[in-house]
């Protein structure tokens, strides 16, 4: 009788265990916070005006940023990485800083990516992480559908619905490139927009705001 009672119990726990699925994708590294930094000699500082990366609180807006150029030469890529580029698409000058983008590193090479109703996935893992939906200025639709202090006509709602209905096949990163997306992705430029980033075409990491 106890053979069958533990036989039963190790079906019960092997059948339980394969309804989970796969375990969700969490960044315990990567903060929302946005700290401020002395430049260092060898940093970058450029002005950002671009509301790409604004969550609820502006994030970036009109902001002096600190970059670390050639950072990735001896440090490894990571998620949640916010990295300064020069976007594959431009057709500016080389020395044109003015065509160059910032946005986070959402998945590197040779995982698996899709978007299902604006829900990241990474290699079929749901990515939970402040970053892991797409939101308009920190909001997921419920909340944007329920203001009512902000201009935005039944075009821009159409157009606001579609957007976080956004849904993407899955596909492979390809060697020597990520997946890039800005926090506030209807309003920036990433990989929606041109594919996956090459490598090459990052400058270096963003660190923070410039310090007063």
């Amino acid at each position: 009788m106890k053979a069958w009672l533990c036989l039963i119990s190790m079906i019960i726990i092997s059948l339980l265990s394969g309804c989970t699925g796969p375990q969700a994708i969490t960044d315990t590294r990567t903060s929302q916070e946005i700290g401020s930094i002395q430049k260092m000699d060898d940093n970058i500082v450029i002005h950002y005006s671009s509301d790409g990366m604004a969550r609820k609180n502006l994030e970036f807006v009109d902001k002096d940023i600190v970059i670390v150029p050639n950072y990735y030469t001896d440090n490894d890529l990571q998620r949640g990485d916010i990295i300064y580029f020069r976007p594959p698409t431009t057709h500016a000058d080389e020395g044109d800083q003015t065509a160059n983008e910032i946005s986070r590193v959402i998945a590197l090479e040779g995982e698996r990516i899709s978007i299902s109703s604006g829900q990241i996935y990474i290699n079929g893992s749901r990515l939970e992480t402040f970053y892991g939906k797409l939101l308009a200025s920190g909001m997921d639709a419920e909340a944007f559908q329920d203001l009512t202090n902000i201009h935005c006509d039944e075009q821009c709602r159409d157009t606001h619905k579609e957007y976080f209905d956004t849904d993407m096949e899955e596909f492979e990163i390809p060697s020597g490139s990520v997946f890039v997306l800005g926090d506030n992705v209807l309003r920036s430029l990433g990989s929606l927009n041109f594919g996956t980033l090459p490598k090459e075409q990052i400058i270096g990491k963003v660190t923070g705001y410039l310090a007063p």
